[in-house]
């Protein structure tokens, strides 16, 4: 089981190692694993997002429309939380 951390309120969730989405308990977002087109950190993301700014590099990325099952990153890979574009 991985551990996410929730964008929305920032607590973390327990969910299925090979989860690509999730449904926060505690606020009710519905976050997107995304890896950075940069430097690839694989991050959770609300989904309703449409541009975040990575975490580790601070550039920014725009959340494609459509990515195959097979390439969306696992929850179990996540290593941090994206941030609102522009940043804040």
């Amino acid at each position: 089981m991985a551990y996410p951390t929730c964008p929305g309120c920032r607590e973390p969730q327990l969910v299925a190692d090979e989860s690509v989405e999730f449904r926060c308990f505690t606020c009710g977002t519905q976050v997107l694993f995304l890896s950075c087109g940069e430097c690839g950190l694989k991050q959770a993301i609300p989904a309703t997002w449409t541009m975040f700014t990575c975490s580790k590099c601070r550039k920014a990325s725009r959340v494609p429309r459509y990515i195959p099952f097979e390439e969306r990153p696992r929850a179990s890979k996540v290593g941090a939380v994206g941030l609102t574009y522009p940043p804040t």
